[in-house]
């Protein structure tokens, strides 16, 4: 098995799913506290409690809760045996940042109805931190798969260059066969004669 460091690559992912499922829950109790919130930030990007009852960026509200549920329970179960099994294996911390991220929505739907969004930047949506290790996941995914088409494969000319040591055997001896095989000829003769 591959392994990033100390760390496997499988388990590597799930301390970085329990670091983004942790830090998700955290700021969504913190934004459904009503303490903190509203808070303006530069740039227009507004800190504001918003409930999102659909998916990505309150898309699909007109399908019905049940549906909705269970088809994104069926993902997000199909996206943890995928990384329990080790995917991705070029990066496990895209893969926890995404199952971080979908446990954390998919729990909060289920618990309280919708999903806890509090971010909302201008001209665009209003979304947490679950959908920001999700988006981070995919990124991850996306330069990982563009640094590897960029890299050389194995099985360019270094590939039949190794093959090739490997299948001649090493002679340490430098001189030519033809020497070698005389003073050898030469020293059975001289031993068969003192027999």
């Amino acid at each position: 098995m591959r392994t990033f460091g100390v760390m496997s690559g499988r388990r590597l992912a799930l301390v970085v799913a329990a670091a983004a499922l942790a830090v998700d829950v955290g700021t969504k109790v913190l934004a459904e506290s009503d303490v903190v919130l509203p808070v303006a930030l530069p740039l227009g990007i507004d800190l504001e409690l918003s409930h999102n009852r659909g998916i990505a960026f309150g898309s699909l509200t007109d399908l019905p809760p049940g549906v909705l549920y269970v088809g994104i329970s069926f993902l997000v179960v199909v996206l943890a045996v995928a990384v329990l099994r080790g995917w991705p294996k070029e990066s496990p911390v895209a893969g926890g940042l995404l199952l971080g991220g979908a446990v954390g929505n998919l729990g909060n739907r289920l618990l309280e109805g919708h999903v806890t969004d509090f971010v909302a930047v201008p001209h665009f949506a209003v979304f947490n931190l679950a959908d920001v290790a999700i988006t981070s996941g995919i990124l991850v995914l996306l330069l990982t798969g563009l640094r590897e088409q960029s890299e050389p494969d194995g099985g360019g000319v270094s590939e039949l260059v190794r093959q090739a040591a490997l299948a001649s055997p090493a002679d340490p001896d430098p001189r030519p066969s033809w020497r070698r095989g005389g003073r050898r000829l030469r020293g059975e003769r001289h031993a068969r004669r003192w027999r």
